[in-house]
């Protein structure tokens, strides 16, 4: 029953956030089309007399820190990653870990996002996001341009998940390529 109730509170503010999102667009819109800043401050009145909730636990931080990373708003996604790592705990812990190393890679901040993808993955060496967590090392120290240590990265891969799944393969290969590893 409660996670019934996280699930519909998590869609209930995906919902809101959206719309909060599209109404500060068509303020925009409206501001850029000259409509002047009367119908500007109108068409943000509703935003701000329905302010959005932020989210408390662990599960609803992630939640609402994917959903701002899929939206490519990276801050939001940093902002939840870290508001969730201050009281997560096992499993909640290693996802919020991965999820601020996405929001790092995702603002070009690759030097601290391959150090969070490392954090990840040691955190849980053994669990399933164990191989993205490399992957994600070795994705960030690419993009720095050291593709010594990306091959590393992706060596300590190969090694302890020797069978991953088809699709961290298929980067994993990618990024060999990329990286020009043995």
């Amino acid at each position: 029953d409660m996670r019934g109730e996280i699930d519909q509170l998590t869609n209930d503010l995906q919902q809101k956030t959206a719309a909060l999102s599209k109404q500060v667009a068509d303020s925009q819109f409206a501001a850029g089309a000259g409509a002047g800043a009367a119908s500007s401050a109108a068409a943000a009145a509703p935003a701000a007399a329905e302010p959005a909730a932020r989210p408390t636990t662990p599960d609803a931080l992630l939640s609402a820190g994917k959903a701002a990373l899929q939206k490519r708003d990276y801050d939001t996604a940093h902002d939840n990653a870290e508001a969730a790592l201050k009281n997560a705990k096992g499993a909640f812990r290693v996802d919020a870990q991965f999820l601020l190393a996405q929001s790092l890679a995702g603002q070009k901040q690759y030097r601290q996002s391959a150090v969070a993808y490392y954090d990840a993955y040691r955190q849980a060496p053994k669990s399933g996001r164990a191989p993205d967590a490399l992957l994600g090392v070795s994705a960030s120290l690419l993009a720095l341009g050291d593709k010594k240590s990306a091959c590393e990265a992706l060596g300590k891969l190969n090694n302890e998940f020797p069978s991953p799944a088809p699709r961290v393969a298929r980067a994993a290969e990618i990024y060999g390529r990329k990286g020009g590893c043995n």
